[in-house]
């Protein structure tokens, strides 16, 4: 069993024809007997070509967009787990304060769960 070869212009076309018309893959394939692989390869190519990059994603980022990037994710993830902290504390029974918090707020040096107490003033 040989492979088919086709013309540039009917994998174009085919691949043309599943994005902009809605066509599923398997039905155009069988429609046009062709291997769905194939055309599933004809779509992706033609996607990569039409991207500003060539690469078939996004444009991508630069050094800084990505150190951004970074910086961002590290900052939402920070203030999520203060949020969480600070949800778990409020709901401990009140007078105690939950170890983890406690140590997170550097207000104690136990690993227990403790009662607030005044702090002495060191001036």
């Amino acid at each position: 069993m040989g492979t088919a070869r086709y013309s540039e212009e009917f994998k174009r076309d085919a691949a043309t024809l599943v994005e902009s018309s809605g066509w599923r893959i398997s039905s155009l394939a069988r429609e046009r007997d062709v291997n769905p692989e194939s055309l599933r390869q004809w779509i992706a190519r033609s996607r990569a070509a039409a991207s500003p990059s060539g690469t078939g994603g996004e444009c991508p980022l630069h050094q800084e967009e990505r150190e951004e990037l970074r910086r961002l994710c590290k900052e939402d993830a920070l203030d999520t787990l203060r949020t969480l902290l600070f949800e778990f504390d409020s709901r401990s029974p009140s007078g105690t304060r939950n170890s983890c918090t406690a140590c997170w707020r550097k207000s104690c040096g136990s690993s227990k769960t403790s009662t607030p107490t005044a702090s002495p003033r060191s001036d």
